[in-house]
């Protein structure tokens, strides 16, 4: 068995505290003052979020932020935050499900959408993926943690998917999707970046950046998927806004964060997000590189030790392979079903890579399905680079797509995120198949300007029904941005 000193939430939900841990604190706190007075504010706020017309965003923004929120218990390092934030992370947990139940109430008081294709077939592989891990988990190992964690992944799908997916009705309801992780990522940089100021020692372990997250791999994650982000919303806001430049200090503390953690899975992820995304856009990249280097030098000067990861994006040990090594071990040893069933009530490790990973606890059964996941997801490149070539969508969107796919399939690699439970990458999953599902749809509806017309009507009408047909592409407008539709 994989050593248990060698557990991982990485990309995973955390083991270090369980679920039924997590209800009896929350539990014990309601018998002092403070946390009555949380539980009355935590009661307001779900029924905002049931209630109110922009609750399903709200609801939204806090459930990724809250996901930014993991913990280790580590007898080496003390990564105990300022009380306020420290507050909200052990109540992390049980008030991501609290605010997932109320985005599910809320979605059945909905208004109705013209969406039709909401549910496509990479949402189906995963989440049949993660429905048979869940389920041995439950029946194998741990009844409670498997349970929950197959309720709260079809909450995600319910919410992040279904509910928040068929509010994508056009190019603004997209941005405003996009623009949810958008607005977690700038509660992100501020929540770290007061913890810094008021207490260092907390997030800074050696030369290593861990943050509110905990731990350098997962902080790594997170910025490359929230750089990714911001260059979009950089982008496709108006030069004018205020929000744009906003978007752009963010994304160079977030470069800043990704190189002081020293991930060199954060930075291949990075990577491969931006080179995918910009392409050949070399004008374009070389503008948002340059602002966004500013600010990374900028802050940069204020912590003076956060180069210190730097060195080991080339000196760093290889911390993989003997795990890699031992995880292809037990798979060979229960090469059908894996090691899952054989642990009795041992917690059950996901070690950084989803394949081996997968291998290792459910053997070629689990490995198989995973595939097909993973297939599936691959599929949607070659499709969103034909939607772009035809001009049947945004190009910005489809580029958007093309390289959250490049970072997921990156992370797939060297991180066992296929296999969290209520954690940051899941619900990025579930989001990137809503958008996707909607390029998918729009793609299909959406007649190319040149295909099918007759050239002396689009002579004619060249000035004004482009416009109409996709007013995003020419002024590149985000006024629907942050409202609801």
């Amino acid at each position: 068995m994989l050593l248990e000193t060698h557990q991982t939430f990485i990309l995973a939900q955390n083991q270090s505290v369980s679920v039924t841990q997590s209800i009896r604190a929350a539990v014990e706190q309601l018998g002092s003052v403070g946390g009555l007075a949380t539980a009355a504010f935590g009661s307001f706020l779900l029924l905002t979020i049931m209630a109110w017309r922009k609750g399903p965003m709200l609801g939204a923004v806090l459930v990724v932020f809250l996901m930014t929120m993991m913990q280790l218990d580590d007898r080496y390092f003390d990564n105990t935050l300022i009380l306020p934030l420290q507050r909200i992370r052990d109540n992390s947990r049980v008030g991501t499900i609290a605010i997932l139940f109320a985005m599910v109430i809320g979605g059945f008081f909905a208004p109705s959408s013209s969406r039709k294709r909401l549910i496509g077939l990479p949402l189906v592989a995963f989440f049949l993926f993660q429905t048979m891990y869940l389920m041995r988990l439950a029946f194998q190992n741990d009844p409670v943690r498997g349970g929950l964690g197959w309720i709260t992944s079809l909450m995600l799908l319910t919410t992040f998917t279904y509910n928040l997916g068929r509010k994508i009705e056009d190019d603004e309801g997209f941005d405003w999707f996009v623009s949810i992780f958008g607005y977690a990522s700038l509660i992100y940089v501020s929540a770290n970046l007061v913890q810094l100021v008021l207490g260092y020692r907390n997030v800074v372990a050696g030369t290593r950046f861990m943050g509110i997250s905990g731990n350098a791999q997962l902080v790594g994650y997170i910025c490359a998927i929230f750089i990714l982000i911001n260059v979009y919303l950089f982008g496709r806001l108006p030069l004018g806004s205020a929000m744009r430049w906003v978007y752009g200090i963010s994304l160079g503390i977030l470069g800043l964060f990704l190189v002081w953690t020293g991930s060199r899975t954060g930075a291949l992820c990075a990577t491969a997000g931006l080179v995918t995304y910009f392409r050949l856009r070399i004008g374009s990249f070389a503008l948002v590189a340059t602002f966004g280097a500013v600010v990374l030098f900028a802050v940069a000067s204020i912590f003076s030790d956060s180069f210190g990861g730097v060195s080991r994006f080339l000196e760093g040990a290889n911390t993989r392979r003997d795990v890699w090594i031992q995880a292809w071990a037990e798979f060979r040893s229960a090469p059908i079903f894996g090691t899952i069933g054989l642990r009795g009530n041992e917690p059950v490790p996901t070690i950084e890579s989803s394949y081996l990973s997968t291998l290792s606890l459910m053997g070629i059964s689990g490995g198989i399905v995973l595939m097909i996941s993973i297939f599936t997801i691959l599929g949607l490149l070659p499709r969103m680079l034909y939607l772009r070539w035809s001009n049947r969508i945004v190009a910005e969107q489809s580029d958007l797509m093309i390289a959250s796919i490049s970072i997921v399939m990156v992370a797939s690699v060297f991180e066992g995120f296929f296999l969290g439970i209520l954690s940051f990458a899941v619900v990025w999953l579930y989001s990137m198949f809503a958008m996707a599902s909607y390029l998918t749809e729009r793609g299909a509806t959406e007649v190319p300007e040149d295909d099918g017309r007759d050239d002396d009507l689009d002579q004619s009408n060249e000035a004004g029904s482009s416009e109409d047909e996709s007013p995003l592409v020419e002024d590149r407008s985000m006024s629907g941005v942050g409202q609801s539709n």
